[in-house]
């Protein structure tokens, strides 16, 4: 059983570990977007207070569009803190498709906005340009739907990658358990090479798992229905995120952003921040987002989600919208788990580095390989030379 378990952990690693040494780096560096974005925008976060209410949200929108017409602002936050500037994701589409027949988008920045006049003071192209490529990166290796198809079944793979490596390198004597658990510094390079391999991923393979797991579930649907129906969420709604869209009513203006700001605010009063996905067309007829306990730039906190009418401002979704707002609350849960910002500093540390740990797992299992090989080619030769 153990040999079979090393050559399919072997064949495995060899086909997989370009993919899973990306997908490991990526998503560990991605475990602090959020602490990126602040320290290289700090300054940008708050504007002296003055004794002056805040900027509309549309007067916002309306002024950064009307300096930059070829863009599409598609997200915005907004916040409760006087002096808090808001700040939004722009960017220009490309006029290509995707599969499913969205608008491309190119030229990612984040825009930051003074809260009282609505003067554009920020603009950060290239933080956010790097962040949106690991996030291809993670999601679908830049290569869209083949690549993303490529990660999918590759996820599967990694599980058993792991399960496998568990299995092969968990310690079955006492002799083993005294060597198993720290690394050999005075040992040879292959010795301390395997120890990197074997130690490092025992340390590291619980939260690997974790990971793995959530991203199985995030990417497979016949895994996330059973958990959404077990947390009084609908499977069946699923393959349509938000709920229907009312008609669409031509040459009618759109309702008031701040308006929608001031009823949420009314009605959530703990939030701090409330975030607006603006409708990318016209055939788009909904407003929809999520408020936030805590100021966040990707505000994926749970069971916050929104939805209101683009044209009346009412809430949309009728009697499904609560079975829509528990599954936007598990997918919202699964993507905190999975990148680590559940539980604060803590948990985005330790993803990081079991991420970075995950990412070298091919290396040194390679280097593994090579050595076994050369050590065989040479046990070969002695044979050889033996006989002769």
């Amino acid at each position: 059983m153990k040999k079979y378990f090393r050559k399919i952990h072997l064949v495995i690693g060899l086909a997989t570990g370009l993919i899973f040494f990306l997908v490991s780096l990526s998503g560990a560096l991605l475990s602090f977007t959020e602490e990126a974005l602040t320290i290289i925008n700090k300054k940008y976060l708050y504007v002296p207070e003055q004794n002056l209410p805040r900027a509309k949200v549309e007067d916002v929108i309306a002024n950064y569009e009307k300096a930059y017409p070829k863009e599409n602002i598609f997200l915005m936050n907004t916040y409760t803190q006087k002096n808090r500037t808001y700040d939004f994701f722009s960017a220009v589409k490309s006029g290509k498709k995707d599969d499913k027949g969205n608008d491309i988008f190119e030229g990612y920045k984040m825009v930051y906005a003074n809260p009282y006049t609505s003067e554009i003071i920020r603009i950060d192209k290239g933080t956010l340009e790097t962040i949106v490529i690991l996030v291809q990166l993670h999601v679908n290796l830049m290569a869209g739907s083949i690549g993303n198809n490529i990660i999918k079944i590759s996820t599967i793979i990694f599980l058993i990658q792991l399960i496998a490596g568990i299995y092969l390198w968990w310690p079955r004597t006492q002799n083993a358990k005294r060597t198993a658990f720290k690394i050999k510094k005075d040992g040879s390079k292959k010795r301390f090479n395997y120890d990197l391999h074997r130690t490092l991923g025992f340390y590291t393979s619980a939260v690997l798992l974790v990971l793995t797991i959530t991203g199985l579930i995030m990417a497979w649907p016949f895994l996330k229905g059973p958990l959404v129906n077990s947390l009084g969420g609908k499977s069946e709604l699923l393959k349509q995120e938000a709920p229907p869209q009312p008609p669409r009513q031509y040459g009618k203006p759109d309702y008031s952003y701040n308006a929608i700001f001031d009823k949420l605010r009314a009605e959530r009063p703990d939030a701090q921040q409330f975030t607006f996905f603006l409708p990318e067309s016209d055939t788009i007829t909904v407003i929809n987002g999520n408020t936030g306990l805590r100021p966040s730039f990707l505000n994926f906190e749970t069971g916050n989600y929104f939805q209101f009418n683009r044209y009346d401002g009412q809430p949309t979704g009728g009697a499904e919208l609560k079975y829509y707002r528990k599954n936007a609350e598990v997918s919202a849960g699964l993507l905190l788990i999975h990148m680590g910002f559940w539980g604060g500093i803590a948990t985005k540390i330790l993803t990081f580095i079991c991420g970075m740990i995950g990412a070298s797992l091919p290396i040194t299992g390679l280097m593994i390989w090579r050595g076994r090989r050369k050590k065989k080619k040479v046990e070969n030769r002695t044979l050889i030379v033996d006989r002769i």
